[in-house]
């Protein structure tokens, strides 16, 4: 009788661990389609651009004249706004009401975003913008992967910022990623450009920065 005992205990655990395999396989997948599914935008600009750069016909960036397919749209010079050759990133500036994350986030619904706290394009010490990488589950708007190729910028790589008018060229000199809570200080005399987003796409887990100075 012990022994039918035992022999039903290891088949009700077998079983067990059967069902808790099965329901972990499952959730994985669903979170996993879940993912697919609201960053399919992203995930489409990421293999556009991988293809354009191995296609033997791919479209060939020449300063602004020749922008991708993302930017066939793009705004007009006298509108503040935002160029990347390379990526074909192209987006109005908006300028928030406050620093405030809700005014940050209704903002970005419009475009890319000034931080108000910082210097202006042009001005000594830190511009700084930012945009999505991924959709935003309670904000989403027009622009919501803008950013999603940030990563792809190397030294060297143009960025035109337009503004009051004024037309400004920054080179990318760096880029690194920071942790979320990371606070950034305008400590320099130089004028410079900080693209901020969220990474990897997707997530929420760090932000990329991408740094860039004023050209003479």
């Amino acid at each position: 009788m012990t022994k039918i005992i035992k022999n039903n205990k290891k088949l009700l655990n077998r079983k067990n661990t059967r069902e808790i395999i099965r329901f972990f396989f499952l959730f994985a997948f669903i979170f996993g389609m879940l993912f697919v599914i609201m960053n399919f935008e992203n995930f489409s600009h990421s293999l556009q651009y991988t293809l354009e750069q191995i296609l033997p016909r791919r479209i060939e960036i020449v300063g602004e004249a020749a922008m991708t397919k993302i930017s066939q749209a793009k705004p007009k010079p006298q509108v503040d706004s935002i160029l990347i050759p390379k990526t074909g990133i192209s987006a109005p500036i908006v300028l928030p009401k406050s620093d405030k994350e809700s005014d940050i986030l209704l903002a970005l619904k419009k475009g890319v975003v000034f931080y108000p706290s910082f210097s202006r394009p042009g001005e000594k010490g830190m511009t700084v913008i930012s945009g999505h990488s991924s959709p935003h589950l309670l904000y989403r708007g027009e622009y919501n992967t803008v950013f999603s190729l940030l990563g792809k910028l190397t030294k060297g790589d143009e960025i035109i910022i337009y503004y009051k008018n004024n037309k400004y060229i920054y080179k990318v000199t760096n880029q690194y990623t920071v942790l979320p809570e990371k606070e950034l200080r305008e400590q320099t005399e130089r004028s410079l450009l900080l693209l901020i987003t969220c990474w990897p796409p997707g997530t929420d887990f760090k932000r990329i920065v991408i740094e860039a100075e004023l050209s003479p």
